[in-house]
C-alpha cells in the first residue's frame, strides 16, 4: 500500500540549489530547472535528479537513465569513484544527496513563505491530516496536503516541492522510526501550528522507551516558526510535560480544561456523530463520515489546529469542513463483506494504541449493530525488547473488553492469543472469548469463512508487512470497493528504515 511520490514543477536555477545545500556547482548558475525527483522513473524534461543512496539502493546507477529521459541536471553524492556518466549533466555535488534533499526543501519553504501545519503522533496522524485539510478547505483556505503517508525524510521534502502560488497553507504529516528524524524534519517544514497526538510504544526497537517517543514527538514543537502555536493532547501526561515553555500553546482532549474537548461520541455504520466544546464557543455537533473514538479525538485536534492557524472566525466553517473528510483506505475503512458481515479495513500499520483504539471502535460498532465483534489481528512489529509485553497486554485487554473472537496471525501475536487463553475463562472476562492462531494471515481466511455469521463485525488489522488486506479482500462483499494493493514504492521511499513512520 505503498503510496506514490507526486511529481511536482517547482521551478529553481541550478545556482539556488547549489546556495540552499551547500553544494559545489558544476555547470551554468542561471540554468533553470523545472520538478525535482528522486526516481529516473518519473523524470519529467527539465528536471533535477537527486541521486539518493539508501541501504539497498544507490541512484547513481540510475543517472544515465534519468538523462535519456530528460533530466537537465543532477544533485549527486560525493563519491571515492568517479562515473563518466555523470559529467555529461550540469550538477551539484553534495556530502550527502538525502540531507541536501532536505535543505533544498527547507529552501522551498521559505522561498513560499506561507503558513503550515506539521502533524505527528504515534498513531491518528493521518486521518488527522485528513481532518485538518477539511477543515481548512471549509474556512476557504486553498490546501496543499501530504499524499497518503509520505511522512518522512524523502516524503516531506517531496511533498514541499509541490507547493505553489496557488496554495494558502499546506497540511503535512511528519513521521519517525529513528532518533532525531522528527526534529529533522522540523527543521525542514518549520511550522505555523505543530500538533503532536500522542506518545506510544510504536518503532520502540528503533526510539528506545516510551519516554524517548514523547521526547521524539515532542521535539516537534521546538521547530515551530516566529509566532507558531503548539496544540497538545492534554489526555497525554508525558507530551503535556515536555511542552516547551516559552511555546503559546493550545489544547485538546476529554478533561475540563482544555480549549477544544470532546464532550461524547456515538458510533453508526455511517460514521460517528460528534459533540465537541469549544472554550468561550460552547458546544459544536459535528456528523463525522470517519469511525470511532479516534477520529473524533482527531477531529477536536484538527478543529483547534484550524483555529490557531485561521483564527475564531472560521471556527463554524472549519466544523463543517470537518463532516466532508473521508475514510482513508486502510484506516478503519468500514467495508460490506460477503455473508451479511461487517469489514472494519484497519489494515495500513498497527502499533499497541491503535490497535487498542482499533478494538474499542470493533466493541462499539458491534454491540450498536448486536453483531458479535471478531478480532483478526496480526504482529505489531519495529517494537523491539517491548514486543512481547505489548502484544500480551492487547491478548488481555481484547479478553477485559469482551470481545467475542480473537484471531492471532503470526509469531508475535501468538503472545496475544497466549495471554488472551489464560484469562477467557476467568474471572477478568465479561465472557468467554474465543480464541484462534494461525501462523500465516492467509490461513486466518479459511478460519474466518467456517464460523463467522451474518451480523458479525470484523476488525481486521496489523503491521504493514503483514498485508492484512488480504484477508479483507478475501471476505469483502463482491460489490464492495476493491482494497487497495500494495504499488511499486520509488526507491528512495523502499531504501527508509523499518514498517513505516510512526
Amino acid at each position: 500500500m505503498a503510496t506514490p511520490i507526486p511529481t511536482n514543477k517547482v521551478k529553481l536555477t541550478l545556482g539556488e540549489v547549489a546556495q540552499a545545500t551547500g553544494g559545489a556547482l558544476h555547470g551554468n548558475p542561471d540554468l533553470t530547472i523545472e520538478g525535482v525527483a528522486i526516481d529516473s522513473r518519473a523524470i519529467v524534461p527539465g528536471a533535477l535528479f537527486v541521486a539518493i543512496v539508501g541501504e539497498s539502493l544507490d541512484g547513481h546507477r540510475y543517472v544515465s537513465s534519468a538523462r535519456d529521459q530528460g533530466a537537465a541536471a543532477l544533485l549527486e553524492q560525493v563519491r571515492e569513484e568517479s562515473d563518466a556518466t555523470l559529467s555529461e549533466l550540469p550538477r551539484v555535488e553534495v556530502p550527502d544527496t538525502t540531507r541536501a534533499l532536505g535543505d533544498l526543501a527547507a529552501y522551498v519553504r521559505q522561498r513560499w513563505n506561507r503558513k503550515i501545519v506539521a502533524i505527528t503522533g504515534s498513531a491518528g496522524k493521518t486521518t488527522t491530516k485528513e481532518l485538518t485539510a477539511a477543515a481548512l478547505t471549509g474556512a476557504g483556505a486553498r490546501v496543499l496536503k501530504t499524499t497518503g503517508n509520505l511522512n518522512n525524510q524523502f516524503g516531506v521534502p517531496m511533498t514541499l516541492f509541490g507547493l505553489t502560488e496557488e496554495h494558502d497553507v499546506a497540511v503535512l504529516e511528519v513521521g519517525t522510526s529513528m532518533r532525531g528524524e522528527i526534529a529533522r524534519l522540523g527543521e525542514i517544514v518549520r511550522p505555523d501550528v505543530a500538533i503532536v497526538l500522542l506518545a506510544s510504544a510504536a518503532h520502540t526497537e528503533g526510539l528506545g522507551t516510551l519516554a524517548d517517543v514523547a521526547d521524539e514527538k515532542a521535539s516537534l514543537w521546538r521547530s515551530l516558526a516566529d509566532g507558531g502555536t503548539a496544540i497538545v493532547n492534554a489526555d497525554d501526561a508525558q507530551l503535556a510535560s515536555r511542552v516547551p515553555a516559552d511555546a503559546c500553546t493550545m489544547s485538546f482532549g476529554t478533561g475540563e480544561h482544555v480549549d477544544v474537548r470532546l464532550v461524547r461520541s456515538e458510533l453508526t455504520l455511517s460514521g460517528t456523530e460528534v459533540v465537541i466544546f469549544v472554550r468561550g464557543h460552547g458546544e459544536l455537533r459535528v456528523k463525522l463520515q470517519l469511525l470511532g473514538d479516534a477520529a473524533a479525538i482527531d477531529a477536536c485536534a484538527a478543529l483547534i489546529g484550524s483555529v490557531a492557524l485561521l483564527g475564531e472566525r472560521a471556527l463554524g466553517a472549519a466544523a463543517l469542513g470537518l463532516e466532508q473528510a473521508q475514510a482513508t483506505p486502510g484506516r478503519m475503512q468500514p467495508r460490506a463483506g460477503v455473508g451479511g458481515l461487517t469489514l472494519l479495513d484497519d489494515t495500513y500499520n498497527a502499533n499497541p494504541r491503535s490497535t487498542e483504539l482499533g478494538l474499542q471502535t470493533l466493541k462499539k460498532l458491534a454491540d450498536a449493530t448486536g453483531g458479535r465483534s471478531v478480532a483478526v489481528l496480526a504482529d505489531m512489529l519495529d517494537l523491539g525488547a517491548l514486543s512481547r509485553t505489548e502484544h500480551e497486554r492487547i491478548g488481555e485487554l481484547a479478553v477485559r473488553m469482551g470481545i467475542d473472537v480473537l484471531v492471532g496471525c503470526g509469531r508475535q501475536m501468538a503472545h496475544a492469543t497466549g495471554q488472551a487463553a489464560r484469562l477467557a475463562g476467568g474471572r477478568l472476562a465479561p465472557h468467554p472469548t474465543r480464541v484462534v492462531q494461525v501462523l500465516e494471515p492467509l490461513d486466518a481466511i479459511a478460519v474466518l469463512k467456517s464460523f463467522c455469521r451474518p451480523g458479525d463485525v470484523l476488525l481486521v488489522k496489523g503491521s504493514r508487512s503483514m498485508a492484512m488486506e488480504r484477508i479483507v479482500a478475501a471476505l469483502a462483499a463482491p460489490s464492495a470497493h476493491p482494497s487497495a494493493q500494495p504499488s511499486a514504492a520509488s526507491s528512495a521511499a523502499a531504501s527508509s528504515k523499518g514498517e513505516g513512520q510512526t
